[in-house]
């Protein structure tokens, strides 16, 4: 009598439940891969497109930096920094060009009271994240010495 070799019923559907189970994991893992780079890709380029604001503003001539028609008088800013303070100009939040999932903002500050040719300048990227809004903040310290 010849004995017919094969798996039974039982053992196909554990395999099967076990490549499933395998296969599900794998697939949550890729995802997550994917997620992650995604978020890393937007944070990366956040970061080059504050960097990139910055060095706009370091490499404008003095004049244009921190807004002063005349060298020789300096210019009085905005409330909360004291008078005769010079700063650069602050930017309002628009988006950015040739980036239309980015919009930047220009924050100057005169954090340091007696201080007033001392102006910090915060450059923040936003953009639209999987859960929500998020943002990427690079902040200086500028000087007018």
């Amino acid at each position: 009598m010849v004995k017919i070799r094969g798996f039974s019923l039982i053992e196909i559907i554990i395999a099967v439940a076990i490549f499933a189970i395998v296969s599900v994991y794998m697939m949550r893992v890729l995802d997550q891969g994917h997620s992650c780079s995604r978020k890393l890709r937007m944070r990366t380029i956040a970061y080059f497109l504050a960097q990139e604001k910055m060095e706009e503003l370091s490499t404008s001539s003095y004049a244009a930096l921190f807004n002063i028609p005349n060298p020789d008088t300096t210019a009085s800013c905005l409330a909360p920094c004291p008078l005769n303070c010079v700063v650069p100009p602050d930017e309002c939040r628009t988006q950015v060009a040739g980036f239309s999932d980015f919009d930047r903002e220009v924050d100057v500050t005169c954090p340091y009271l007696g201080f007033n040719n001392l102006a910090k300048v915060s450059v923040t990227v936003y953009w639209q994240g999987h859960k929500g809004e998020r943002s990427f903040t690079l902040e200086s310290m500028v000087a007018n010495f």
